[in-house]
């Protein structure tokens, strides 16, 4: 008789789409996974790979970011509870238009990246500001498992 185990890891990221008013602050929203370490979090805007924050051994590295989000930038839960991960950016410009990368490097070596699309709009005169957050979740489920394999050799004899 053979015994044979081994992990098996699936991850991929989730897409979530924000249009918000020129001058707002937002939310960019990332979620991960409950009960583990977060080892490093990097939040990145995709096109440009400008790092808005970086966050490694329980606290947010200050020095890390580009200057254009250097205080304009916090993690919206601190302590990184309940596995959120999501951002708040503050006053926020057109130029802030684009897809953002949050992604998470947990104590045991998974990486789970997901994306945002942020659409900033400018603002009529006399409009009030105006935000909208459309949740086009893609996500591809978190598959984790123990395998056990037990293959039985029997030899037939005649």
């Amino acid at each position: 008789m053979m015994r044979s185990d081994f992990n098996l890891c699936s991850v991929s990221g989730a897409e979530e789409f924000v249009s918000v008013s020129v001058g707002q602050d937002c939310v960019l929203p990332c979620f991960g996974r409950e009960g583990v370490r977060v080892s490093v979090l990097q939040w990145i805007q995709s096109d440009s790979d400008k790092h808005l924050l970086v966050y490694r051994a329980g606290r947010v590295l200050h020095g890390y970011e580009d200057p254009v989000y250097t205080n304009r930038v916090q993690l919206l839960e601190p302590k990184l509870l309940r596995g959120n991960l999501s951002v708040v950016l503050k006053n926020v410009t057109l130029k802030d238009t684009g897809i953002y990368r949050c992604q998470a490097l947990y104590e045991d070596k998974q990486k789970v990246p997901q994306f945002i699309h942020l659409r900033v709009t400018e603002r009529g005169p006399g409009e009030s500001f105006q935000h909208e957050h459309e949740v086009r979740v893609s996500m591809k489920i978190i598959v984790l498992c123990k395998c056990y394999i037990t293959i039985l050799l029997m030899h037939w004899g005649l």
